[in-house]
């Protein structure tokens, strides 16, 4: 989707996240996306392959199987909700039924997919697929699975389930009117959601702690106390294995099997210091400011 799409309704990408179960986003992200709040997204390798391979596997898909396929450019918008959208990959036809093809380029094969021909794909492609279902209309929707680490392409039939896309669309537009069309952010869900609900602090501001976050900060207090000396048991144990090794670069068992390996590796940066001193024009072009809030414990 583009950005103009990305605002312009719930997308099937964004399904998932409002259902609690997206690995990569969360329904604060969803929330900031549709009120123009989010930054833009950075393109990771897993997006990347995905484009680069979704015409040679959906063309192989299509071989495979013996049936037509057919790219759709379109934003399709569910008849009853126009803020519910969609981008489907492809329309596949089946002895004259036409369905939805979803392509996934997939790491690898984890127990979360199930046999070819079924269902059991993970519930965030799950309830991707779902949403395109209720956008289209269609009766049955096929999820083409490439697994790079085995080479395998896998194909998974996901039927039409009135029931699940009903409590899904209930679910969106739940969430659209709750919380995009008034714009109230959902409840932060992570360090991460509560990091991005609120970025900056307020100076001078401050807040009573209630008694049941007195207790939190007690509690934390105690963990990082435990953290403190186990990292220093840490620290004590790498020093008598290090002044034992010497200059070895691994320490074996009796039976030869490597335990540890301490090895000398090179690396390079940047010296910022000696750069500013000697080029304070050229660091001052290439210094990026960044503002971020750090948590401390105080007494």
């Amino acid at each position: 989707m583009t950005v103009t799409d990305r605002t312009a309704g719930i997308g099937g990408s964004d399904a998932a996240a409002i259902l609690g179960l997206s690995p990569w986003k969360s329904a604060l992200d969803v929330y900031l996306e549709k009120v123009g709040l989010a930054g833009p997204e950075p393109e990771s390798p897993r997006m990347t392959w995905g484009k680069l391979l979704e015409d040679t596997v959906a063309r192989e898909y299509a071989r495979r199987r013996g049936v037509e396929i057919r790219r759709h450019r379109r934003l399709l918008r569910h008849p009853d909700h126009p803020f519910i959208v969609g981008h489907i990959d492809r329309w596949v036809r089946e002895n004259g039924t036409r369905g939805v093809l979803e392509v996934k380029t997939v790491g690898r094969r984890t127990d979360d997919w199930g046999p070819a021909g079924t269902d059991e794909v993970p519930a965030h492609y799950a309830a991707q697929v779902l949403h395109y279902l209720a956008v289209t209309g269609a009766p049955f929707a096929e999820l083409a699975a490439f697994f790079r680490d085995s080479c395998e392409l896998v194909t998974y039939r996901i039927p039409r389930d009135e029931h699940a896309i009903a409590a899904l669309v209930e679910a969106e537009v739940r969430f659209w009117r709750t919380f995009v069309e008034p714009r109230v952010p959902p409840e932060p869900r992570s360090l991460e959601d509560i990091t991005k609900r609120w970025p900056g602090s307020v100076p001078e501001k401050s807040i009573t702690a209630t008694a049941e976050v007195l207790r939190a900060v007690a509690e934390l207090r105690t963990l990082q106390g435990e953290q403190k000396r186990l990292a220093e048991r840490e620290k004590g144990l790498k020093a008598e294995i290090q002044r034992f090794m010497e200059d070895a670069e691994a320490l074996v068992d009796d039976a030869g099997r490597v335990l540890v390996t301490w090895k000398t590796v090179a690396s390079e940066r940047i010296d910022t210091r000696r750069l500013k001193a000697a080029h304070p024009e050229l660091a001052a072009a290439f210094t990026v400011r960044s503002e971020s809030r750090r948590f401390l414990l105080r007494g």
